[in-house]
């Protein structure tokens, strides 16, 4: 695992805009930066919004840009051999909510990634989204924040 320098990153990041110009959402920015630091590049992310049913934050990660017949291969055997690794460490200190779970969801695209997200969405009434989107953001951190101390990023 390569990692980076996470105030390095955190200037580049800060510098990162979507195609509306709009930056990475305040409240999992802190997490984008820890999962670059430590080599994963994230390609899209949401804090989630309680407004609609999008209640859940997510972050789509990969591991490399390069597209070889190998890459797919080593790829999700980086993913599997590091992050999900990690993820079940994490669980296992932890007591949770089936539905707070964070999860590795499989992505197809030009380039292998992954979602960093919740097991389900909340489709419940605005109050109890909000509620849950609030639990949701901070297991996503948490689990961010578990990966800072493991690796000696101290971000």
């Amino acid at each position: 695992m390569i990692i980076s320098n996470p105030a390095e990153v955190e200037k580049n990041l800060r510098e990162i805009t979507d195609k509306l110009g709009m930056p990475i959402d305040s409240r999992i920015f802190k997490a984008c930066v820890i999962l670059n630091s430590l080599g994963y590049k994230t390609r899209q992310s949401c804090q989630g919004h309680a407004e609609n049913y999008t209640t859940y934050p997510w972050i789509e990660i990969y591991y490399n840009e390069e597209v070889t017949p190998e890459y797919y291969l080593t790829s999700s055997k980086h993913f599997y051999d590091n992050l999900f690794q990690d993820l079940k460490l994490y669980f296992q200190t932890k007591q949770f909510n089936y539905d707070e779970m964070i999860i590795l969801e499989k992505f197809k695209a030009k380039i292998f990634t992954v979602r960093l997200s919740q097991m389900q969405n909340s489709k419940c009434f605005k109050n109890k989204r909000e509620e849950k989107l609030e639990t949701y953001l901070q297991e996503i951190n948490d689990f961010c924040q578990f990966l800072s101390q493991k690796y000696n990023l101290n971000v």
